[in-house]
């Protein structure tokens, strides 16, 4: 859920961002963009950019709806255990 509440917050990332952010390897990295994507949470694409070509990691519509369902159950999670 980090990936998906960081790209919903900021917008798409490129794979060398996601890295920096996390402190992931390469291998961790792609890991976990394959499990994401097959779940239909996030799309990669590749753009070119004045650096070189760049791998964009965006979340789709459904992994928002994902992420804006898990805040709600974490708050009333959080809420119970408050009250």
């Amino acid at each position: 859920m980090l990936i998906i509440s960081l790209h919903v917050a900021i917008g798409p990332l490129t794979q060398g961002d996601l890295l920096k952010k996390y402190q992931l390897t390469w291998g961790a990295l792609t890991a976990h963009i394959k499990q994401l994507q097959k779940a239909e949470f996030i799309e990669q694409r590749h753009v070119i950019t004045l650096k070189g070509p760049r791998a964009l990691v965006d979340v789709t519509q459904n992994g928002i709806q994902i992420f804006y369902n898990t805040l709600a159950q974490l708050k009333e999670v959080v809420g119970k255990i408050e009250n």
